[in-house]
């Protein structure tokens, strides 16, 4: 009974997106799916020195090589970092001799990224970063922030024209270090599947447009994310 009065409230107040929340908490989420995230966008290089890393950390580059490390740090399986490696996208990280602390993956130009039905539609020099994570053994010492910053001015300085990042609503640390290292919000990004459908709103705040798409199927000849 309390379940339907708070259904019944946010019906009322017309807070839709809590009823959909609501709605997931019960539903199992091969049925259904509700999700909201922000796109980020960094068009200029970070200004000023790159922040100093902790004795013993060095930002570069990962190889092949590191891909046990950087499956150990994060948990996702060894075989999906390498199906990463092999389409063409690469990794960057903080890392320590006893293996990584942060990683920083990095897709160049337009892409699908399927938890969210989005199809990011970017020029060829934009670079998408995804799969950031931070060693749980690491965290609480600015690496995730630090590391950012040395990726962008990376980036940058490697001819990008333009950083892109997704985070999705309720990531409150991350929806708060963004701002601050001049990322902006450009765009709303709204999804709901039901029993195989797939139905994405993206609000553009730049220009102005919403977007709305019904599929069953993803878009083909985009890199899947």
């Amino acid at each position: 009974m309390g379940n339907l009065r708070k259904l019944s409230r946010y019906l009322v107040s017309g807070r839709f997106g809590d009823i959909l929340n609501a709605l997931q908490e019960r539903i199992p989420k091969s049925l259904f799916y509700y999700g909201k995230a922000y796109i980020f966008e960094l068009k200029d290089r970070p200004e000023g020195p790159l922040p100093d890393l902790p004795d013993g950390y060095i930002y570069r580059k990962a190889s092949r090589n590191d891909v046990p490390a950087l499956s150990r740090a994060s948990g996702v399986p060894a075989d999906e970092y390498y199906r990463r490696l092999g389409s063409g996208d690469v990794c960057y990280g903080v890392f320590t001799a006893d293996g990584a602390a942060s990683l920083y993956w990095v897709h160049q130009g337009p892409c699908y990224v399927r938890g969210m039905g989005f199809t990011l539609r970017s020029e060829s020099f934009d670079n998408y970063l995804y799969g950031i994570v931070t060693n749980p053994t690491e965290r609480g010492k600015g690496l995730y922030q630090k590391g950012l910053v040395h990726l962008a001015a990376h980036l940058y300085d490697n001819g990008s024209t333009k950083l892109i990042q997704m985070t999705e609503e309720g990531n409150a640390p991350v929806l708060h270090i963004l701002p601050k290292l001049g990322y902006c919000i450009t765009m709303v990004v709204k999804h709901c599947r039901l029993l195989g459908f797939k139905y994405t709103t993206v609000i553009d705040l730049v220009d102005n447009r919403t977007r709305r798409s019904l599929f069953i199927r993803r878009r083909t000849g985009y890199c899947v994310i």
